[in-house]
């Protein structure tokens, strides 16, 4: 038995159980499970638990197969706890640890082999049930040409319910006439295996004329009438039509029409014609024209009117006819600094419907326009005057401004270079931009030197040379002047035969018009 069977019937061996209960029992199965364990005992050969696992999967798939077919219900029940009697031996096996002993798996194996035996025994010398059917749903076709029936098995629940095609017969019991109905039977018969399901319908066709169409007859156009005649009697009648109007309404451009719809019915006949007439297009009904002027905007940011010239239709007021006017503009008065001129807008249309326009309007006095503004600096730059010409007024409309001058030192001088001065001036007038004027007039500084520093230096021949620079005390720069020092010697005792003379070396430079010196002894 594999592991999934194992989980399944020993957690849920109840729900097993509990569907072989609904199994019958076999009448004489107790003498045989009382004799299983003398089978059991009865095999005295020697099996290894690999022969155990064998003889296991050779039940399982037995058991698989026919579980529920066995009528005695103890015997299947055996069955199942020597199944999962062996399985546990086989997983105790193959765990790693200390496995079941010879004798644990003789016994599992003949006692195996015993409910396996009894078991196919037992299925063998069942009778074999014979299962009933019945139809329980005919489902016939709308024109009766085929039918399926349902087929339900009334002593065997597990046995599903099937929907088939069952053998369609008819026979024509009655012909029908102009006079006389007609009756036709279909018979759906489905045999399976000895029982045979038959269902059957019967057809009535109502007596009657079968017409044919001979020709259509208009009157005013809202009256029809239809000629038929039968085709089997060779009666001929007139027969008036229902008659209904469809209407397409004219429009200013489109004909319109009225579509007739003639239609006769009898019994499944259906007879139809139809007659349009139609409706000529109304054609335009314009209004006065209506005339708009809107203000606007042109690329030069000035005021310019443009005109529009619309006129509505009567008849559908969806049909507008519009025109935008070519405008011409002249002035009749022009306009001046001070006063405000007079100017015309004449609007001319292509359409003859619409008629010249003319609208007056005030020119607005003009700005004053001005030259780009000029800059004069003082000499000492403490002052700057702006000045903006009026070009298209008097010299009233000039504008002057004497601007606001801050003074800054924008670089500072150093010891080797000028610093600049930046004049800036302010305007409150948004016309004039503010000016700037950048002089390099702060003179430099010059260096300051600190005392000499002085370095000696003993040469080969026993004498000492000096050197010296001198360091700035603003910017650390350095000038050595060693090349320009001159060293001089002053005895100050002679030597002997036994002693050693001294005397002073003294050294002097002169650096920036000033003489240094130092002295070693």
């Amino acid at each position: 038995m594999s592991k999934n069977i194992v989980k399944r019937t020993v957690a849920g061996a109840t729900a097993l159980l509990s569907v072989a209960g609904n199994i019958p029992a076999m009448t004489n199965a107790t003498g045989i499970l009382d004799n299983l364990s003398l089978f059991a005992s009865a095999d005295t050969s020697s099996h290894t638990i690999e022969d155990l696992a064998a003889l296991h999967d050779e039940a399982n798939e037995w058991f698989e197969a026919n579980v529920g077919d066995l009528e005695d219900e103890e015997i299947e029940s055996n069955l199942q706890d020597k199944l999962i009697d062996a399985e546990i031996l086989i997983d105790e096996a193959g765990d790693g640890e200390e496995g079941p002993d010879e004798i644990e798996i003789n016994d599992a194996y003949s006692a195996l082999e015993a409910a396996y035996n009894a078991a196919k025994e037992a299925l063998e010398d069942q009778e074999p049930v014979t299962l009933e059917y019945e139809a329980t749903n005919w489902n016939w076709a709308e024109d009766f040409s085929s039918c399926q029936v349902t087929i339900h098995c009334t002593n065997n629940d597990d046995v599903q319910d099937q929907t088939v095609d069952a053998v369609v017969a008819s026979n024509v019991d009655s012909v029908k006439s102009c006079t006389t109905d007609g009756q036709t039977t279909y018979t759906a018969t489905y045999v399976m295996g000895e029982q045979t399901f038959t269902d059957s319908q019967v057809v009535t066709e109502p007596a009657g004329h079968t017409w044919e169409l001979l020709n259509w007859i208009w009157d005013q156009n809202d009256v029809a009438v239809a000629r038929l005649k039968c085709s089997e009697c060779g009666e001929v009648v007139p027969y008036l039509a229902d008659v209904t109007p469809e209407v397409t309404d004219a429009t200013c451009e489109e004909d319109g029409q009225i579509k007739y719809h003639a239609v006769i019915t009898i019994g499944d006949q259906v007879f139809e014609d139809e007659k349009t007439v139609k409706i000529d297009a109304l054609g335009h009904d314009y209004g006065e024209p209506a005339y708009t002027w809107k203000q606007e905007t042109d690329a030069d940011g000035k005021t310019v009117y443009s005109c529009t010239a619309s006129r509505t239709c009567k008849n559908d007021e969806s049909h507008v006819d519009t025109e935008d006017a070519k405008v011409d503009f002249e002035v009749i008065t022009p306009a001046t600094l001070t006063q405000k001129g007079i100017g015309k807008y004449v609007a001319k249309f292509n359409n003859e419907a619409f008629k010249t326009q003319t609208k007056i309007v005030e020119i607005a006095v003009q700005n004053p326009e001005y030259k780009k503004p000029v800059y004069t600096w003082s000499k000492d730059n403490k002052t700057c005057i702006a000045y903006a010409e009026c070009i298209n007024g008097s010299r009233d409309f000039d504008i002057i401004e004497n601007g606001k001058v801050s003074v800054d030192v924008t670089k500072p001088a150093t010891c080797t270079e000028k610093g600049q001065t930046t004049y800036t001036a302010t305007f409150e007038n948004v016309m004039f931009e503010q000016q700037e004027v950048v002089l390099e007039n702060i003179d430099a500084t010059g260096h300051t030197y600190g005392d000499p520093q002085w370095t000696w230096t003993e040469n080969e021949d026993g004498t000492w040379s000096a050197g010296v620079i001198f360091e700035c005390d603003k910017d650390n720069h350095t000038e050595d002047v060693s090349e320009n020092v001159e060293v001089t010697f002053t005895s100050t005792k002679t030597p002997t035969c036994t002693e050693g003379g001294t005397g002073v070396y003294t050294a002097k430079v002169t650096f920036e018009g000033k003489e240094y010196t130092d002295t070693r002894m």
